[in-house]
């Protein structure tokens, strides 16, 4: 019960966009796409979606191919808006819905409950384009869970949307995750990714260049900064001239290359030195994002 893209490749013309791609995501797991903009990434979903169709390779849902599967299987957030500004909330939810193979009664009952759920059910009869770009976020959302699919595809969910808002959609993820949704996630926001994601992929130049669960890729760095609760005179008198001591809310980050950290908090405890705090620090998914694909996201 999973999603298996299997050597996957796809070019427009002499230009190839996505070579040779292959993850597995298991049912009830949340996997992020990651890459710079222009990486496959966006032709990657649109070949899950079977919108495109890949020049070789497989992608399987269930271990059949996704357009063998029913209606309603799938679930898309475009980063792109993809409402109706002229159109009223309720009416075009209803609509969506009944594309994915509701009822005109069960898409209006989940509309309503949706609506209510993301705490906008007064906006039912306003017109999509008079409402706030986070309010159509909201609405963009509902339309793409509204029919209750197994695999949802998000992109950039939380684009437009201030922090209250963001924890809202956030608590809605975890509801979609707890249901056993299976989740393709991409956004610029590392930091959202990974507290969300049990597994990532990053795409560089139309390539898998890594690809795990997100507790073992960080494990499996080794740490970069010690950061420690002490005096920023003392610690500086104990290292090598010209260390690069930062001090910043309290503590004191000195990179690992300018010192033996062992060695360090053997010495402060034998000089009298008071130490409160004294932790390494790896890398977070934005370092290791930035060294695979050596540019800023």
């Amino acid at each position: 019960m999973t999603l298996e893209l299997r050597n996957v490749s796809k070019s427009f013309g002499d230009k190839t966009v996505v070579r040779d791609l292959s993850f597995v995501v298991p049912t009830g797991q949340v996997f992020s796409l990651l890459g710079l903009n222009g990486a496959g990434k966006t032709t990657t979903i649109r070949m899950i979606l079977d919108i495109l169709r890949p020049d070789s390779g497989e992608i399987l849902w269930q271990g059949r191919p996704l357009q063998a599967h029913r209606l309603g299987t799938l679930g898309y957030l475009p980063e792109e808006r993809g409402l109706y500004p002229q159109m009223k909330v309720l009416p075009q939810l209803v609509l969506f819905g009944r594309l994915q193979g509701l009822s005109s009664e069960q898409a209006r009952q989940a509309a309503l409950q949706w609506l209510e759920r993301f705490g906008i059910p007064q906006h039912r009869d306003a017109l999509v384009g008079q409402l706030s770009k986070g309010n159509q976020q909201k609405i963009q959302f509902i339309a793409a869970i509204l029919h209750n699919p197994d695999l949802v595809i998000l992109d950039e969910p939380f684009s437009g949307l201030d922090p209250v808002n963001t924890e809202l959609f956030k608590s809605v993820f975890r509801e979609l995750v707890e249901a056993g949704k299976t989740i393709i996630f991409s956004s610029h926001r590392l930091d959202h990714v990974e507290a969300l994601s049990d597994a990532v992929g990053i795409i560089h130049r139309s390539e898998l260049v890594l690809s795990g669960r997100v507790q073992e890729i960080l494990d499996a760095q080794p740490p970069h900064t010690v950061r420690i609760g002490a005096d920023p005179d003392a610690v500086r008198r104990l290292l090598p001239p010209g260390a690069d001591v930062r001090v910043e809310r309290g503590w004191v980050s000195v990179p690992v290359r300018h010192c033996a950290p062992d060695e360090l908090l053997r010495n402060l405890v034998q000089h009298g030195v008071r130490v409160t705090h004294y932790e390494w620090i790896r890398p977070s998914l934005q370092d290791i994002f930035l060294e695979k694909v050596g540019e800023r996201p």
